[in-house]
């Protein structure tokens, strides 16, 4: 029985490939096999690279989940699929019925059709659970052992398989790895018809590249596929050439891919060495590192005058490119800002305390308050400790005691920050002492986070404003002083300057800044005020002097925070708790950015 099938559906060994036909299949499921995981998605697409006037459109369907399990948060990140949308998805069935009739057509090879060869980039998984699924719902003519033997003797089809023999130095042959290197899409969510699609360009890309090495026939595929695959050295396909180019001064660079697409962009103070950095050995980077090298067939760069200008510049491109690889600054969620009057986790186009971009902290707070006020319906927030009701009634009359005075009902943004500052300056055992139960001791540190953010928020409003100017290295071993100009219209103009900067106008860290207020409403200016005030705190330490003034470009907001000025004094969080000079900018007491 087994050789008749072994006949029936393997096509003979002096079969062209390209004679051939094809059935793609890819599968998104909840699990690694059948016994960890559900089917969700699947799709075929039948291809017969003989006949160029074939066009088949390729079959894709959802399929439903066992009643009573609900899809797990990491699928539905990396699918986009939501439960709801699999309740109206096709039956297990349905899809079983479809896929018996490819299995009927694979057996009857006849003169006129040519031998079909089931095929996917890893093909154990998409077996597994096709094979589970066909099993499960077997047609009513066959017995269960002729269903299983029909299953079993399919010709299947790895092109991971012979990537790894045909590509042995390669990082890595994923499926978006593989796909990109032979000028594939890029793949963003995990599903099948984009998979199918990317599937279809690596097969593409194998058969040209197996009739470079005269492998043309389905019995020297067959050869090849049954030789040991041996591990190699680390080669990627980026020519070292090309890399070893790159200049030993500060910049920005960008990795390509095979489309001149832009898969990357990093910063770098020393751009040789960094690029070059990428390259050496595969142990210490993760997955999605090693697949980036695969992918990049070119880099590019563009250098800067210091280190400092090409963060920014990184920061502007890859808001502007999106590149797929990176992570880092990719986030485009403009700032928001609070009322100083009340709490609560809504922004206020008048607030007058931000910028803010951290909103899990103003809703943990916000928790807090409820339970302040008695209500405990929120308790469970992923920023506090799970505990039951009877402890926050106890956690709450603890956080009245410590944030509320007595004529006030419910704490303010100052009794917040106040509270924070104080814990700020206790020793750990005090802090231990103070803080005795869970609970309490998770408000704590809410507390010192809020007083983190309220000082990075500082910066920023100056920071963002202004003219930087600091002591900086000019590459060749020189130092000298550089000029940067920030302001309110982001422009990134520098120059050097031959002489320390003198006159009145400037400020050292040292001393009082310039009373400044301004609206950030771009994340772009954000994160360039965030990044330089991370420079400064690291200049700082090298011992390096460092000096800002007031933008030319800001003059005509400095009336605007007269004004407003006047309005904060009135509030509970007065113009100068914001703008405390011993408590900003003392090198030693300065915080690093906690977002």
């Amino acid at each position: 029985m087994s050789e008749q099938h072994d006949d029936a559906c393997h096509p003979p060994p002096h079969t062209p490939l390209l004679g051939l036909n094809y059935i793609l299949f890819d599968v998104q499921t909840t699990g690694a096999s059948p016994k960890a995981g559900h089917l969700i998605e699947i799709a075929w697409r039948s291809l017969n690279l003989g006949d160029i006037n074939q066009e088949i459109d390729p079959f894709s369907a959802l399929i439903q989940l066992p009643p009573g399990y609900k899809l797990p948060r990491t699928v539905q990140r990396l699918t986009g699929i939501k439960t709801k949308l699999l309740k109206s998805a096709s039956q297990p069935v349905d899809v079983a019925r479809d896929l018996w009739t490819l299995v009927e057509q694979t057996q009857s090879i006849t003169e006129e059709t040519p031998p079909s060869i089931w095929l996917a980039h890893v093909a154990r998984f998409e077996r597994s659970f096709i094979r589970a699924l066909l099993l499960a719902h077997p047609p009513a003519h066959l017995s269960d052992r002729e269903a299983i033997l029909a299953v079993d003797h399919l010709p299947w089809l790895c092109t991971h398989a012979i990537c790894q023999r045909c590509f042995p130095t390669l990082p890595r042959r994923t499926l978006s790895a593989m796909s990109g290197y032979f000028g594939g899409p890029q793949l963003t969510l995990k599903r099948a018809l984009p998979h199918l699609e990317a599937t279809e360009s690596i097969w593409r890309g194998l058969l040209e590249h197996l009739n470079e090495e005269e492998i043309t026939t389905w019995g020297t595929l067959q050869t090849l596929l049954t030789t040991p695959v041996k591990r190699q050295r680390f080669a990627p396909p980026l020519p070292r050439q090309i890399r070893l180019q790159a200049p030993t001064l500060p910049g920005i660079y960008y990795f390509k891919g095979r489309r001149n697409e832009i898969l990357y962009v990093g910063s770098a103070n020393n751009l040789k060495q960094r690029v070059n950095q990428h390259f050496r050995g595969q142990k210490g980077h993760e997955e999605r590192h090693l697949e980036l090298i695969t992918l990049t067939s070119d880099v590019t760069w563009q250098t800067c005058a210091s280190h400092l200008e090409a963060l920014l510049l990184e920061n502007r491109e890859i808001k502007r490119l999106t590149p797929p690889y990176n992570r880092a600054l990719t986030n485009q969620t403009a700032p928001f800002y609070l009322d100083l009057t009340q709490i609560h986790d809504q922004p206020d186009p008048d607030g007058k305390l931000g910028p803010w971009v951290n909103r899990s902290l103003i809703e943990a707070i916000g928790v807090a308050q409820r339970s302040l006020q008695g209500d405990f319906s929120l308790i469970h927030h992923p920023a506090w400790p799970g505990m039951g009701v009877e402890a926050w009634r106890t956690f709450a009359n603890t956080l009245r005691s410590h944030l509320i005075p007595s004529s006030q009902e419910l704490p303010s943004w100052e009794d917040w920050i106040k509270w924070g500052k104080e814990l700020l300056c206790l020793e750990d055992s005090a802090l231990t002492d103070l803080s005795r139960t869970t609970l309490t001791l998770r408000a704590s540190e809410i507390a010192m986070l809020l007083v983190q953010e309220v000082r990075l928020a500082q910066w920023i409003n100056m920071l963002a404003t202004g003219e930087l100017i600091w002591m900086g290295s000019l590459g060749g071993g020189q130092r000298g002083w550089r000029h940067l100009k920030l302001g309110i219209k982001h422009a990134l103009e520098s120059r050097h300057l031959s002489e320390a900067p003198e006159g009145n106008h400037l400020i050292q860290l040292n001393d009082p800044p310039v009373d400044l207020f301004t609206k950030l409403t771009s994340r772009t200016a954000y994160d360039e005020a965030r990044i330089t005030y991370r420079f400064i705190c690291r200049a700082i330490k090298r011992g390096e002097r460092v000096f800002w003034r007031q933008s030319e470009l800001s003059q005509e907001h400095h009336a605007s925070w007269q004004v407003l000025s006047s309005m904060v004094h009135n509030h509970a969080l007065s113009r100068s708790t914001l703008l405390k000079t011993d408590e900003l900018i003392q090198p030693d007491e300065m915080l690093l950015p906690s977002v």
